[in-house]
């Protein structure tokens, strides 16, 4: 096999020849390369790209594996228990997590709004869970931390520790921050002998886990995700400890999904069922406001413009509903005539919509959008009520315009700081939810005539 010309054909040009400078003893053998690197890799153009920025560490991974392919054997008799390994690191390792109850015991240790994902959700169905806590963990305060990282001493203060249910297990540590920091699943870089040398080998040898070797686990490929079969997959959106991967893939917390293109079409965390004609969530949730926004299908079809797809579906009453997605998967643009109430977390994972057409919508319930990042401009010209945590994360909207909205909670627009212009000429129910906008013009009305209000530090919104 020429290791050269198929790396070319399934990783791309580039790559073949960053291959070929960084490996060439490994070339000497032929087939070796190819083994490690699709045994290692799912075939992707966007691997080299990765690469790029961590080559030392990917030349590392490539020889590790070379020596540590097959599993070491580990001497039972000399390994200490995790619970002795982490008292000597300073936490106390609570016993494995057996119900959601026992899981729910440690959102005490969480702030607002940090809590684990795991305290949302059966985690537990998927994975084994521990905790371990700090010994002085109430002496360790988060107001004490205004400017957090993953390392930190808070941050590290309460863990989760969570193992795949796999015959090859994928590990993740989460952290106490959650998503306030950068990588919060990836805490000590997913090694546990990273907190104190010998912990993995306790934990497999005292609790079973085969766990993917801790040295070759480490390898951190940014855009890139490990299933439990031991292989990077390219990454489309993460949320929940769920990656969503290109050519239809889906690594939850470790374990892999695959659905034929063929029959399937995932877009942001949507699953497109061809055959069936349906939208919904993966993994699926009883709640789905995006997907009962539509209703029921006639027909799905899917067409090519330029890297994006175009997706119009054609619902069994109402105008063709039109969806675009880019080259990730990752829906760009929606728009949909037939909808005039929108429940709760309506695309509240769709991060990437720059385009939204939603001009009948009356009313939205809570976290709409809410992980929206990129919407510029946006119009909803019967728009008369919003719930909590309107477009929360938006850091990007320029001008909202809602010529009928009476009515705002708490959370609209929570992060968002550039908004140059709110045109809410009826919007009656305000609270002090505009006073944050320091930079925005408040076009409102009063006594029946339009007036702009221009806010600063100094100005209190009447």
């Amino acid at each position: 096999m020429d290791d050269l010309k198929y790396i070319k054909k399934h990783y791309g040009e580039n790559f073949a020849h960053l291959c070929r400078s960084i490996f060439p003893t490994i070339l000497q053998t032929e087939g070796l390369l190819t083994r490690i690197i699709s045994e290692s890799f799912v075939p992707s153009r966007e691997l080299y790209f990765s690469v790029l920025n961590c080559i030392p560490e990917f030349q590392e991974y490539i020889y590790s594996y070379i020596a540590i392919k097959d599993a070491r054997k580990i001497e039972k008799e000399n390994v200490k228990t995790p619970e002795e390994l982490l008292d000597e690191a300073g936490y106390i390792l609570y016993p494995e997590c057996q119900n959601e109850n026992e899981v729910r015991l440690f959102m005490r240790y969480y702030a607002k709004n940090e809590e684990l994902c795991t305290f949302n959700r059966e985690r537990l169905k998927t994975c084994r869970v521990w905790f371990a806590v700090k010994k002085n963990v109430n002496e360790i305060r988060r107001e004490d931390f205004p400017n957090p990282e993953r390392q930190d001493e808070y941050g590290t203060s309460v863990i989760s520790i969570q193992c795949s249910r796999n015959n090859l297990s994928t590990l993740s540590i989460k952290n106490r921050y959650n998503h306030m920091v950068k990588d919060p699943d990836a805490t000590f870089d997913n090694d546990l002998d990273n907190i104190i040398e010998g912990l993995s080998d306790a934990f497999m040898v005292h609790y079973g886990l085969n766990l993917i070797d801790g040295k070759m686990a480490s390898f951190e490929l940014r855009g890139f995700a490990r299933a439990s079969d031991g292989k990077y997959y390219k990454r489309n959106i993460h949320f929940n400890n769920i990656d969503y991967c290109e050519n239809n893939a889906v690594i939850d917390h470790g374990k892999l999904h695959y659905f034929d293109p063929d029959k399937f079409l995932l877009i942001d965390n949507y699953l497109i069922d061809f055959e069936n004609k349906k939208i919904g969530l993966f993994p699926p949730r009883k709640l789905d406001s995006f997907a009962h926004s539509i209703g029921k299908i006639e027909k799905i079809r899917v067409t090519k413009d330029g890297d994006n797809k175009v997706i119009e579906v054609t619902p069994e009453k109402g105008k063709v509903v039109t969806i675009i997605s880019n080259k990730k998967n990752q829906i760009i643009s929606l728009k949909n005539e037939n909808v005039t109430k929108i429940g709760y977390f309506f695309l509240g994972q769709s991060k990437f919509i720059q385009n939204l057409e939603l001009p009948n919508v009356e009313s939205v319930a809570d976290e709409f959008l809410s992980s929206n990042e990129d919407l510029k401009n946006l119009y909803m010209p019967k728009l008369e009520s919003t719930g909590k945590y309107f477009l929360r994360a938006n850091t990007s909207l320029e001008e909202f315009i809602a010529p009928n909205l009476t009515s705002i909670k708490n959370g609209f627009l929570l992060d968002n700081h550039i908004i140059k212009k709110i045109y809410v000429p009826n919007l009656v129910d305000e609270d002090g939810y505009f006073a944050e906008f320091k930079n925005a013009q408040i076009i409102k009305k009063e006594e029946g005539k339009e007036i702009q209000v221009e806010t600063d530090e100094e100005t209190e919104l009447v």
